[in-house]
């Protein structure tokens, strides 16, 4: 064979493109995140969410390879976004797959019943730390990670999700007439009461005299 042929053939191999790794694409799953316990999951540097139940059920249902995670090995991933700010968070704690029916088993910890966002979240490759600010909006998702840290699933970002103000409003507390509706309602009865009594001494002083 001529030595140009063997020369272009061998090339030809050479510059063959290697096989690509196939890239996994998420399948987004339609469940809201909500708070786990209505108003009283706002706090001023944390919220309660509900657990991410159904989540692996759910992408197990649309999943065309279902091989990809493992309900024993994969782990939810609670994302978090910030007002005013393109990055996105995360928890630093990873959660189990939990029951889809809470009430299969009894739970063996407190992240069955809800997963606390706050007082910290971190960067999504750690390299920082920030603080859940008070009166903020954040925006949560789910997502599903394999074994193998890939993005499995995820839930949509969720509605904006307000923190509490300063607790206690201590500030109030300091003004000469930061009184709450009780003390009010006492303070009022007791003033009526001292001018009833005042009016009965001075018809009594009155009706002395006479």
């Amino acid at each position: 064979m001529d030595l140009s042929v063997r020369l272009a053939i061998i090339l030809g191999l050479v510059l063959l493109p290697l096989p690509r790794k196939p890239v996994l694409s998420e399948v987004i799953i339609d469940r809201p995140v909500m708070l786990a316990f209505g108003d009283w999951s706002r706090h001023s540097t944390s919220l309660w969410l509900k657990p991410a139940f159904c989540l692996f059920e759910d992408w197990l249902g649309e999943a065309v390879d279902k091989t990809l995670a493992n309900r024993e090995t994969a782990f939810i991933q609670v994302e978090v976004r910030r007002d005013d700010d393109n990055s996105t968070y995360k928890m630093p704690t990873r959660f189990s797959i939990p029951n889809c029916d809470p009430l299969i088993s009894e739970p063996q910890n407190v992240e069955v019943f809800a997963y606390q966002l706050g007082p910290d979240i971190t960067c999504i490759n750690d390299s920082c730390v920030v603080q859940v600010l008070p009166d903020s909006k954040y925006w949560v998702r789910y997502a599903l990670y394999s074994e193998g840290q890939e993005l499995v699933a995820a839930t949509n970002w969720s509605e904006p999700l307000l923190t509490k103000g300063e607790p206690g409003d201590h500030h109030s507390l300091n003004k000469p007439f930061g009184r709450s509706g009780g003390m009010v309602v006492i303070t009022v009865i007791l003033s009526v009461a001292m001018c009833l009594l005042l009016v009965a001494m001075t018809v009594a002083l009155v009706m002395a005299r006479k």
